[in-house]
């Protein structure tokens, strides 16, 4: 929106910064969940295979037969509603979580990038 425009903001706050630039820092920190520490791990290609998805649920404290279901689902709404939005850069990181992990897209980006 235009700053001006109805529903604009003459102000924009800077996205945030991420928490820890280091992967270790990050998945040492006790504010994220188990399927959080998982993307940051796996930032440049965030599908868990079924093994994931199944330790994931169970990390997660979830029942054993829809935990799965319901990583899954984690997963395939954080892909559609930020992920995939990061990554192609068609918009800046919202809060902590987007913060972060867009700095492990870039550090992957940044990494496949070098001779």
């Amino acid at each position: 929106l235009l700053a001006g425009a109805p529903g604009g903001s003459s102000s924009r706050k800077a996205p945030p910064a991420p928490i820890s630039t280091s992967l270790a820092g990050a998945l040492a920190d006790d504010r994220w969940d188990a399927c959080q520490k998982w993307t940051f791990a796996h930032a440049a290609a965030p599908y868990p295979s079924a093994e994931d998805k199944a330790d994931l649920a169970r990390k997660a404290g979830w029942p054993r037969g829809t935990g799965s279901r319901r990583v899954q689902h984690w997963f395939s709404n954080m892909r559609k509603r930020k992920y995939l939005k990061l990554r192609d850069g068609t918009r800046a990181p919202r809060d902590a979580f987007e913060a972060q992990l867009y700095h492990f897209i870039r550090r992957g980006a940044d990494a496949d990038a070098s001779p």
